[in-house]
């Protein structure tokens, strides 16, 4: 793996990251600015490093450490590849006595967060949005007052959210598309996290249908790399039926599979007119608008949801959950454990929880397979480094593990279970 790319950088900046300066390849001056060659390898941790100087929450700058850590203990070398208008593909070899099954996740968690794909992105000159204005408007955005959540959405998210071996988009191959495939038992991440930053953002308008009329400050608000990407995200949540779990009165959960998002995608005439042609290369609607850009989207949560969010759905413990706005830009910094262990916690309306551990893991994606797969030691090694990282970011007040009786326990902060409704 010998590919190289070029960063241009200043004199001040590259004094900050001294570990890294000195393993460029050859260095150019060029008037006020200079220019580096690095292995790809290089470039991308040189690009990380960068974005912990800017002007970041500590949280994101923790964030990207971490993803540096991860990706500079495990990775050897680094090939990347464009893949359409702004997709791309990562090539890796690891570092020597690493087994891939040991560390692939982390590396998998590491590549798919924002600020990794954002550095990707720039080393192959995507032009995605920078760390720094993502990470400022999204914290203007949510910075103050509470919103609602419904419980079922909080459930089905720590219960589902995993990795899809596809790209969130309707667009598969004409087999898949044949086969009317429309039902998903995951919910990727990004899809959870624009789910729940949708429905913060319905509750802050009036109408039936929320408008979209930039994609592209969407994706700024929300720290996803393009308008495409919003795009490819809302169509899966609006394309596929997801479970959507709903505790019914009386006891008991109820699994419905259903839309979580409806969807209208409003193209222009121009679009239209060119759909209108003959031409051959245009076999479909959907593979046609693929990549045609969108002239406004139209979107409102499930009938489900809104009964949550609007105490339709039988008790008020049932419907939704108070969370603060600054909470939902907080969540792309946790792991996939805590991340789901704290969508959880939420859900559940008491401050302090104690449940058994046969009957939590089902609740946060470890069924009884998964359990034989992985075996029960290291699973709760995992689910305990979780609860350790939710206590670290403020989100629980305590937790325990009580192994005789195999309970865990927690106790809510209140930056995760506020007293009561704040105005913004």
């Amino acid at each position: 793996m010998d590919q190289f790319r070029i960063i241009e950088t200043s004199e001040e900046e590259l004094k900050e990251v001294p570990e890294l300066s000195g393993i460029a390849t050859k260095v150019t001056k060029l008037g006020d600015k200079l220019r580096l060659e690095f292995s790809t390898r290089d470039a991308l941790f040189f690009q990380l490093r960068l974005y912990t100087l800017m002007d970041i929450t500590p949280q994101m700058r923790e964030a990207v450490n971490k993803r540096l850590e991860i990706l500079q203990s495990t990775l050897k070398g680094i090939e990347l590849a464009r893949e359409g208008a702004r997709g791309f593909k990562v090539i890796y070899s690891l570092q020597e006595g690493l087994e891939e099954e040991e560390v692939l996740p982390k590396i998998a968690e590491a590549m798919d967060s924002p600020p990794v794909q954002t550095a990707i992105a720039e080393l192959l000159g995507i032009k995605p949005d920078s760390v720094e204005s993502t990470d400022k408007e999204l914290n203007k955005v949510l910075e103050t007052g509470t919103h609602l959540q419904p419980n079922g959405l909080l459930k089905t998210i720590a219960q589902h959210t995993g990795r899809d071996t596809r790209k969130p988009t309707l667009f598969y191959s004409e087999a898949e598309e044949l086969a009317d495939n429309n039902r998903r038992e995951i919910i990727t991440r990004k899809s959870g996290e624009l789910m729940l930053y949708l429905v913060k953002s319905y509750q802050d308008q009036e109408e039936e249908w929320m408008r979209i009329d930039n994609l592209a400050k969407l994706a700024r608000e929300t720290g996803l790399s393009s308008a495409q990407e919003v795009k490819n995200l809302l169509e899966y949540l609006g394309g596929y039926v997801h479970p959507f779990l709903e505790r019914k009165v009386g006891g008991g959960i109820k699994v419905e599979y259903r839309q979580l998002l409806e969807v209208n995608v409003h193209y222009s005439s121009r679009v239209e007119s060119k759909y209108d042609t003959s031409a051959p290369e245009v076999r479909g609607a959907l593979n046609f608008l693929k990549n045609e850009p969108v002239d406004f989207i139209e979107c409102k949560p499930c009938s489900k949801i809104l009964d949550q969010l609007s105490g339709k759905s039988g008790r008020k413990d049932l419907g939704s959950r108070v969370i603060y706005n600054r909470i939902l830009g907080e969540l792309p910094a946790l792991s996939d454990g805590a991340y789901k262990l704290l969508m959880y916690a939420i859900s559940n309306k008491e401050k302090t929880q104690a449940i058994g551990e046969d009957k939590l893991l089902p609740k946060i994606g470890y069924d009884d397979e998964v359990v034989y797969k992985e075996g029960a030691k290291r699973i709760r090694d995992r689910v305990l480094k979780s609860l350790q990282e939710l206590q670290d970011q403020g989100f629980l007040e305590s937790y325990s593990y009580d192994p005789e009786r195999r309970i865990y326990s927690l106790t809510k902060s209140e930056k995760t279970a506020p007293r009561k409704r704040a105005k913004p």
